[in-house]
């Protein structure tokens, strides 16, 4: 169709009037977009949509934004920017629904008519177009409740448990239609099984479903148990098998046991004693299966044998170790290792006398065998046993006598003793001469001797000279040459076993005999004396001479004859104090002397003494032999000596108690006509 058209010039500002005779729709079309934004039932919320306007005529024009029909009661609609200017030209043109719900609004697809007019209310120059608003259902959940039962017993009651929010006074009773579901009877078997919700509705609310759990427990369990069983240990192995019992139920059989192992020791592991039969495994669907072990019963085997070996010593020696022998069957490899706990005993220490102790063996076990015991012998020789007679020494002439333990042992054993034995020697007596003699021993008596053989040694008894001590005294001391003296001879101890020590003892001065002691027994000393006078040897001049000269003398002793039986001391030296004899002086010679000429100062006086004895001028009764005096002649004038040691000679050679000294003594008187002179002897 051809249409004419006017060409309106105005300010954009302003409308154009021009009018043609036939004009086009300012308002082509009207676009409502996607719902953007949700709402849901029980809650208030703003939804918007974007509404596209697009112009059919030209001109500047404005657009009035509406909802026709209007919205249901509880909704409310805006649009922004509303009314707007379509200016000249101008592209499609937009504006915002927004819709807003309260928490009343119903859940449902609610459909609207949006309108875009121009030219006021009552024009026909408009546009419309449809919407949706949706609002959801709120949410709420129906959950089976969980249950429980056991195979075989009722099956429960099944319930429900609805959850969520409700909104305008709405109760859980808008739920309606659930249907809940499990297994039941013999398909509920052992195990879970979901109980199942499902067909709930609500009105404004969306029903979830969330299943349960129907658990369902094994029934009361059936039992298996391992049967007992027995066997001897190294015999085969028994075949192991079980009894089975408990409630069944829906005509379930024992089968329904599967699985069970049934285990128990074997071979060389089975020894003997009493192994768990164990029974494991076993399983039912619906049941709990109990397994209850058996036993197994292993009698030990034939008896094995541990012999005590034989063994054999001798008397106090060491004890043997002892040891056994071992017989008998064996099984599986085992070695008579097996057999522990033997205990070997037999007299041991000094309890192992000499002969045959039975080693007795007891107490053995074995892990799997029987065990029985043989004893065995143990065989004791008799020790050596050496009693030596003990060596001694005794006096002679005294008596030894034996108190039957003078003797010392080797070899014995433990506690062991010789407390006696017979000893003899000739040498015992008291008479018995020096000399060794032989001690003899036997006839051992103690305790433990029969467990020996005794060998006897010999000692030696060595008889010893007696110790005797011999001595002299002299009587009187001091004494006078040619006084009487007297010399008691002694030896102490000199007595012994029948015999003197010695017969006589030989008395000395200086080296000069003057005579031998008799010795006589008494008691246990021999005695004696002897009574001499203190002379020179006769005749005068016989050596020695000069042993009794005064001063002091030793007196000496030599023993005659020692006795070999004693062991003699000789007599100790002893000093006896000679004191010159008394003897008369009478000067008888010269009393004048001249010179030989008048012109010589010098003469010769022959001075001359007699000299007697005391016992010749009646004073003495030992006389001595006067040339055993020595004479000096003195000058008392001055008390120096003219001539000594001068030996008298006899005036009569009869008469040995009369001497007569000469000196011939040179005088010089000097210048003096004469000088006068006083001798002394």
């Amino acid at each position: 169709m051809r249409m004419r058209s006017t060409l309106c010039l105005a300010s954009a500002l302003l409308a154009c009037t021009a009018l043609s005779a036939t004009a086009a729709p300012r308002v082509a079309s009207v676009t409502v977009g996607p719902q953007v934004g949700s709402a849901t039932y029980g809650t208030s919320t703003s939804i918007t949509y974007l509404v596209t306007v697009t112009r059919g005529g030209f001109g500047n024009f404005t657009v009035t934004m509406s909802m026709n029909p209007p919205l249901p009661a509880g909704l409310t609609a805006s649009f922004s920017p509303n009314p707007f200017l379509f200016p000249i030209a101008s592209p499609p043109l937009e504006t915002t629904l927004t819709i807003t719900t309260t928490s009343a609004s119903p859940a449902s697809l609610t459909g609207f008519t949006v309108q875009a007019q121009t030219g006021g209310a009552t024009s026909t120059d408009l546009a419309t177009n449809t919407g949706t608003l949706t609002v959801s259902k709120a949410p709420l959940t129906v959950t089976a409740d969980d249950r429980s039962k056991t195979y075989g017993g009722a099956d429960p009651a099944l319930t429900q448990t609805p959850s969520g929010t409700l909104y305008n006074g709405d109760t859980f009773a808008v739920i309606t239609g659930v249907s809940l579901s499990t297994a039941t009877g013999a398909a509920a078997t052992a195990g879970t099984h979901p109980i199942t919700a499902s067909g709930g509705t609500a009105d404004n609310y969306e029903v979830t479903h969330v299943a349960g759990t129907l658990t369902v427990s094994k029934a009361a369990a059936l039992t298996a148990t391992a049967d007992d069983q027995a066997k001897t240990y190294g015999d085969a192995d028994p075949v192991l098998t079980y009894a089975t019992s408990g409630t069944l139920y829906y005509g379930d059989s024992f089968a329904v046991i599967t699985g069970v192992s049934l285990s128990a020791a074997t071979g060389a592991a089975a020894t003997a004693g009493t192994h768990t039969i164990t029974a494991s495994g076993g399983s039912a669907d619906n049941y709990d299966v109990t397994h209850v072990a058996g036993t197994l019963t292993v009698s030990k085997a034939a008896a094995l044998t541990a012999t005590a070996d034989d063994q054999a010593k001798t008397y106090g020696d060491a004890d043997p170790v002892l040891t056994y022998a071992t017989s008998g069957t064996l099984y599986y490899g085992d070695t008579f290792a097996v057999i522990t706990g033997v205990s070997l005993s037999a007299a041991t220490g000094a309890a192992a006398t000499a002969g045959t102790h039975t080693i007795t063996a007891a107490g053995g076990t074995a892990a799997n065998y029987f065990v029985v015991t043989a004893n065995g012998t143990l065989t004791v020789g008799v020790a050596t046993l050496t009693v030596t007679a003990n060596s001694t020494t005794k006096s002679f002439g005294t008596t030894l006598v034996f108190g039957g333990t003078e003797f010392t042992t080797l070899g014995l054993k433990y506690t062991d003793a010789v407390t006696t034995a017979s000893l003899m020697s000739a040498g015992s007596v008291s008479g018995a001469g020096v000399a060794p003699y032989p001690i003899t021993l036997a006839a051992a008596i103690g305790s433990g001797l029969d467990n020996y053989t005794i060998g006897y040694v010999d000692g030696v008894l060595t008889v010893t000279a007696t110790p005797a001590t011999a001595s002299v005294v002299v009587s009187p001391n001091p004494l006078q040459y040619s006084d009487l003296v007297t010399f008691t001879g002694l030896i102490t101890g000199g007595v012994a076993g029948g015999q003197n020590a010695a017969g006589t003892l030989r008395v000395y001065i200086g080296t000069q005999e003057l005579g031998t002691i008799t010795l006589a027994p008494s008691g246990t000393t021999l005695t004696g004396m002897l009574t001499v006078a203190l002379l020179e040897p006769t005749p005068f001049g016989t050596a020695p001479t000069g042993q009794l000269a005064p001063g002091a003398r030793t007196v000496s002793a030599v023993i005659d004859d020692p006795n070999p039986n004693f062991a003699l001391t000789a007599p100790a030296p002893s000093t006896l104090i000679v004191t010159a004899e008394d003897a008369r002086a009478a000067y008888s010679g010269s009393m004048f002397a001249t010179t030989a000429d008048q012109s010589s100062s010098t003469a010769t006086v022959t001075l001359r003494a007699t000299i007697q004895d005391i016992t010749a001028a009646g004073g003495d009764a030992g006389p001595g032999d006067i040339r055993n005096a020595r004479v000096t002649f003195v000058n008392r004038d001055n008390n120096t000596v003219i001539a000594s040691n001068l030996t008298p000679v006899l005036v009569n050679a009869g008469d040995v108690e009369t001497g007569i000294a000469t000196y011939n003594w040179n005088v010089n008187v000097g210048a003096n006509n004469s000088q006068s002179y006083t001798v002394g002897v």
